[in-house]
């Protein structure tokens, strides 16, 4: 009977020693959490973190998107007409000179080259240029498509020409010249000064 209650003793013994060793460790690894909280927390007035246990995620921040070369164009000046070559166009369109027959045969022509039915728009179109007419107020114009402005001028001249028109009547019409808005962007900031009127015409 005595050596019966001394086994269970030993047994409740070893098994309460168990569940203390359980216990004490479970409180351990909740002490141990704890305190990596707390290291990770700001330390109050002084703006420092102690992460010894954690890691913090690093801030990140959104950059603003890249500016495209058409938004970067835009940040440099337009291009300038030139003033006086606009008062001189304005004085050839309000003093309109009447043109030879044969000038006047050559343009009637010219206008049968509009899309049927209309009194206004396109008659020749190219890579440099886009030459149209506008039945109000009789102006033929020429747009032009490309940086090279000379090559353009040169082209629309002949082309006028090859039609029958005399140069003559190309500055006395007058044919005038604009950039397309493509084209202006592309020469914003480079210091053109834009002379709407055919070459070698004043």
């Amino acid at each position: 009977m005595f050596k019966k209650i001394r086994i269970e003793t030993i047994i409740f013994i070893i098994l309460a020693v168990i569940l203390i060793a359980i216990i004490a460790t479970i409180g351990y690894i909740i002490d141990r959490q704890q305190l990596k909280v707390r290291q990770a927390v700001k330390r109050e007035g002084g703006g420092i973190v102690q992460t010894p246990f954690m890691e913090l995620e690093p801030t990140t921040y959104a950059l603003p998107p890249a500016s495209t070369p058409q938004e970067e164009q835009q940040t440099y000046p337009p291009v300038q007409y030139d003033s006086n070559a606009q008062d001189i166009l304005l004085e050839k369109f309000q003093n309109r000179k009447t043109l030879s027959e044969s000038d006047m045969l050559a343009k009637k022509q010219m206008l049968k080259l509009l899309p049927d039915g209309n009194t206004s728009g396109n008659i020749y179109e190219s890579t440099n240029i886009i030459i149209g007419y506008v039945h109000d107020p009789d102006d033929l114009n020429v747009e032009i498509t490309t940086t090279n402005i000379n090559l353009a001028k040169t082209e629309a001249v002949q082309w006028f020409k090859s039609h029958g028109f005399s140069e003559k009547a190309v500055c006395d019409h007058p044919v005038s010249f604009y950039l397309s808005s493509e084209t202006a962007d592309l020469l914003r900031g480079s210091g053109i000064i834009f002379n709407p009127l055919p070459l070698n015409c004043e």
